[in-house]
């Protein structure tokens, strides 16, 4: 003890000796910056993915399935059936002209819906300048663990698809993003309307923000309150699926249609045990990154390391049940695909590490493993188990376990510092979307 104690002494004498640089103080946190960033990543992220216009391409969003025997049993909630509850919006997708330009409109908003959701809670964790939220935005329409399909389950995450579980899925990122902003009562308020577009990712998002509402009452919030309010005003909402999923069990019911037709299309989504080693090892990964990156971040980011939790625990149901219990229900909710929320919340955690330290003031050491972390999110997704790596590394220095490293290492002007990081975490993008084939080599 007494040599930690005297370690720490060292370290101080050590720090006081540097002379302080002048840093950028001010922040970016406001909903303006936060939207101009968000529509940089929607544009980086829909050219990575692949976003290609029509039907037959990447983009897929089912506009009339009752139409087709093949799934007319099945339990899709597709934006005509949603939208046909809503009249303004049944009309223009009626008209068969409009619907080519209603799904790709439908597909950027549900990007740049949830990149800004993503961007609003990093913004709040980092407390980002303009420059550094600039860089957020850039980690986040490059990054491997937002876009393309989940490590486990292999469900679209954002970018390159779009149908109903993509529009849910921005709508409760955009719940969570009004629950760490302080809003709970407007978080649970939009569940109701996730609830019409795919209804278990919206029980999904109720656990994640039952989670970070905890959280948010260990604070002193009232969250009590706002789950009454915004639960009754949800119940609304959500009222044209209640409807729907009622109709559809007093009609004589799906559910063994449905599993049927999903082991034979998607045996993946079914058993935990039949999925590949290599997506277990990315998976476990992601959980890894996520869990030291809300380490680092420490209390600020106490909201969203209870949501983290709480999807962790649906995730875990989903792998664990099977084994049970042989309930189609529980196949039909898929609780294994919460595998999405997981890595776009270890995701936000991992960028909001890495803009805290290109902020500068933590020295050299913790600069060049952000860099790291980030460059290993940006050139390929192989590369996660190596940002985990890194990441438990940050964990330990920012728990004062690599004191002793740090003091070793010569410090250096931090403007100058953050400028290279900055420049190098640029040049990981670039190299990143080359790798991933969105952006042209000449």
């Amino acid at each position: 003890m007494a040599g930690l104690y005297g370690a720490t002494r060292e370290w101080d004498l050590v720090a006081a000796a540097v002379v302080p640089q002048r840093m950028p103080t001010g922040l970016a946190t406001g909903l303006t910056p936060v939207a101009a960033a968000a529509v940089a990543a929607t544009v980086l992220l829909l050219l990575t993915t692949g976003f290609r216009f029509g039907f037959g391409n990447q983009v897929q969003a089912i506009l009339d399935t009752a139409s087709r025997p093949q799934f007319a049993r099945l339990p899709d909630q597709d934006l005509q059936r949603i939208v046909a509850f809503v009249w303004p919006l049944e009309r223009p997708f009626a008209i068969a002209a409009n619907s080519h330009t209603m799904v790709l409109a439908c597909g950027v908003l549900t990007v740049f819906g949830c990149c800004f959701a993503l961007l609003r809670i990093i913004a709040r964790l980092a407390a980002a300048d303009a420059i550094g939220l600039a860089a957020g935005g850039l980690l986040i329409g490059m990054t491997y663990l937002d876009s393309g399909s989940a490590c486990l389950s292999g469900d679209a995450l954002v970018g390159g698809y779009l149908g109903a579980t993509q529009v849910a899925t921005a709508l409760v990122a955009l719940s969570l993003a009004c629950a760490v902003d302080g809003s709970p009562r407007v978080a649970v308020a939009l569940l109701g309307v996730a609830f019409d577009m795919e209804t278990a990712v919206a029980l999904w998002g109720v656990v994640g923000l039952a989670g970070a509402s905890v959280a948010l009452a260990r604070d002193g919030a009232p969250v009590g309150r706002a789950w009454l309010t915004g639960g009754v005003c949800a119940l609304v909402l959500g009222a044209p699926a209640v409807m729907w999923w009622a109709r559809e069990i007093a009609g004589g019911g799906f559910a063994g249609d449905y599993v049927a037709w999903l082991g034979v299309a998607r045996p993946d989504q079914i058993l935990a045990w039949t999925v590949p080693l290599e997506r277990w090892v990315l998976m476990g990964s992601a959980l890894v990154l996520g869990l030291a990156a809300f380490s680092v971040l420490g209390s600020d980011a106490r909201a969203t390391c209870g949501a983290f939790l709480g999807f962790l625990a649906v995730f875990a149901v989903g792998c664990v049940l099977p084994l049970l219990i042989d309930n189609p229900w529980l196949l039909i909710l898929r609780p294994m695909a919460a595998d999405t929320f997981l890595q776009l919340l270890a995701a936000v955690a991992a960028i909001a590490v890495v803009l805290r330290d290109l902020r500068g003031g933590g020295g050299v050491l913790r600069v060049a493993l952000s860099v790291a972390i980030a460059a290993c999110l940006l050139l390929h997704r192989y590369l996660l188990p190596l940002a985990a790596l890194l990441m438990l590394t940050r964990a330990a220095a920012a728990h004062g376990e690599l004191l002793g490293l740090e003091r070793r290492i010569r410090d250096c002007n931090q403007v100058t510092l953050c400028r290279v990081a900055l420049a190098v975490v640029l040049l990981a993008g670039v190299a990143g979307g080359v790798v991933r084939g969105g952006l042209p080599l000449h």
